[in-house]
Formats: structure tokens, C-alpha cells, sequence
């Protein structure tokens, strides 16, 4: 699942480790105290939704550079092509690609990119997918018999056999 889930991490909690990584968008110095009691009820559902489903943020699973965690601009008049300062009043990282822990390996990589041709004041959240499937277990029937070309020393028997079956048609 992807989407802009409105919903800042700023960090990751103890009883979090099954439902995030450890690379999550976080200014130095800055704590969940940043966060207006609105924003940290989202927060609150946004993570509940994912214990509650065995769900995790695939984003948070890859280092990158802060500039490359950022999935939202907070002044999209003032703020030009996603430039520094990274500080959390100008951006945040609130657009996940959310996957079933079962599933968390096939997602080999996440990057974010600008989007070009649309004013938005989100950057496009692009994921590497490799899913790895197990073998099938299913019985197979029997096989059909196979004939081969007769050689030299069988093709008058096999012509025989081939003209008393077409005498029973």
C-alpha cells in the first residue's frame, strides 16, 4: 500500500522495531515534542493501523540521506526544489509504502523523486519490487506417452499396426 498517510514518525519507539526501521526523517536534536497534539494523534492512528494489520513502513528500511527521506514540503510557495535547511517546520516525511512484514524482503530498494511535470507539494515515492515465489507443491498427473519416429527395423511393424487400426474405424 502507498499513500500520504499524514502521519510524522520523527522517531521510533521501542514497542515500534517490528512496524519501522531504523531511517526515519529526523532533524538533530528533535524528539516527538515537536509534533501539535493533532499531529501526533495521527501519529498514534498511523501506527496502530500498522500493529493492528502486521504492517510495516518500507521507507524506514533504507539509509539515505535526510534530503532523500523527505516525502513532504510544508511551504510549497517557499520552498524550491526541496533545498536545505532540512529542518522538520519546512519538511516531513509522511508518504509510506506500507507492506506485510512477510513481504518486507521483495522491496529491494525506495527512493523519492520530484515530481516534474505536476505542482504538488509531495515527491513521488518509487519502490524496487522483487518477489521471490515459493515452488508450487501440487502433485502432477501422468505424464503422456510419449512415441517416438520408429527406425528402419520397426517401420514395417509399426505401418502393420497402423493399418489394422484404420480396417477397425
Amino acid at each position: 500500500i502507498a499513500g500520504d498517510f499524514n502521519a510524522r514518525l520523527i522517531e521510533r519507539l521501542p514497542n515500534e522495531e517490528t512496524i519501522t526501521g531504523p531511517h526515519i526523517y529526523k532533524e538533530e536534536d528533535t524528539d516527538m515534542n515537536i509534533l501539535s497534539k493533532q499531529q501526533l494523534d495521527n501519529r498514534n492512528r498511523f501506527t496502530e493501523f500498522l500493529h493492528t494489520h502486521s504492517l510495516m513502513t518500507a521507507n524506514t528500511r533504507f539509509e539515505k540521506h535526510q534530503k532523500d527521506l523527505i516525502t513532504y514540503r510544508a511551504e510549497p510557495n517557499g520552498v524550491i526544489n526541496y533545498q536545505p535547511p532540512w529542518t522538520h517546520d519546512r519538511y516531513a516525511q509522511m508518504d509510506y509504502i506500507i507492506t506485510n512484514r512477510i513481504w518486507k524482503n521483495a522491496i529491494t530498494n525506495i527512493e523519492t523523486k520530484e515530481a516534474q511535470y505536476v505542482d504538488t507539494d509531495h515527491k513521488i515515492v518509487i519502490a524496487d519490487i522483487k518477489p521471490k515465489m515459493a515452488k508450487s507443491h501440487i502433485e502432477k498427473g501422468p505424464t503422456k506417452k510419449q512415441y517416438n519416429k520408429p527406425n528402419e527395423e520397426e517401420l514395417p511393424a509399426y505401418n502393420n499396426e497402423i493399418k489394422k487400426r484404420r480396417k477397425l474405424d
